[in-house]
């Protein structure tokens, strides 16, 4: 009470007087006072070191944003870069106004499948000029053939025509002018060209001359039997290969006594 008596005693004229409250204004101002006073002067060399730190302090900051900031670069391009190789390429729509639509491949066309090479048709018999033979079903049986001035024609023919009994005549056929057999059980083919006709036949006049020597005009001879057996195992469109060449000459076994 004594204190705030004398702290009214000092403020006369100011309308606090006998209030009460010139102690707390006091105690208020002193306290504004301590808050404002100004910090005691600092020598110059401590100064310059707290400038210093200061100075260390942002440069080592700045080192670590950097780092940090290349360190994230880094990371972002490899993931960039795992993402590209592990996915598939993205195609840019072709509506995409910053590039041009690739144009459309054409597909490739395939390769066109290349003919099928034919396949020769078996032939039904097969005719060995040079062993004087005629194989048909397992079956061989002697023949003769052309003699040197009017040779057999080689190679594939078919089967045209089928005779019972043959008669003599002038054929101009596909090829040219041939003479037919008068033997019976005749057999008429022409060669695939087209271009050539030979006859098989029952061979009558010379009966020694199947297998061992050439005795007709061209066409291919056997026995009778073996004709007759031939003329129902051939029909029209039957292939017979013809291959070889007849011999010259063919040694002719002697009789028995």
């Amino acid at each position: 009470m004594s204190d705030d008596r004398r702290y009214d005693a000092d403020l006369p004229g100011t309308g606090l007087e006998g209030t009460g409250h010139a102690g707390e204004l006091s105690g208020a101002l002193r306290t504004l006072a301590q808050d404002h006073q100004a910090a005691p002067p600092v020598p110059g060399t401590e100064i310059r070191r707290l400038a210093v730190r200061r100075g260390r302090r942002r440069r080592t900051t700045a080192a670590v944003a950097g780092i940090a900031a290349a360190a994230a670069v880094a990371v972002t391009l490899s993931a960039g870069l795992r993402h590209d190789s592990g996915s598939p390429r993205r195609t840019v729509p072709a509506t995409s106004p910053s590039l041009r639509p690739s144009p459309a491949t054409s597909p490739s066309p395939s390769p066109r499948p290349s003919p099928a090479t034919s396949t020769p048709v078996p032939a039904d018999a097969v005719v060995d000029l040079t062993g004087m033979t005629m194989a048909v079903d397992g079956r061989v049986m002697p023949v003769s053939s052309g003699v040197a001035k009017l040779p057999t024609p080689t190679g594939r023919f078919t089967v045209i025509a089928k005779y019972l009994k043959g008669e003599p005549k002038t054929d101009d056929g596909v090829g040219g002018s041939v003479s037919g057999p008068s033997a019976p059980w005749t057999i008429e083919l022409l060669s695939a060209d087209r271009k050539r006709t030979t006859f098989i036949d029952a061979l009558t006049y010379d009966t020694k001359a199947p297998g061992h020597y050439a005795t007709t005009g061209g066409w291919i001879s056997l026995h009778e039997a073996d004709a007759k057996w031939l003329f129902t195992r051939l029909d029209k469109g039957s292939v017979v290969l013809v291959t070889g060449r007849a011999p010259q000459l063919r040694a002719f076994p002697s009789e028995s006594p």
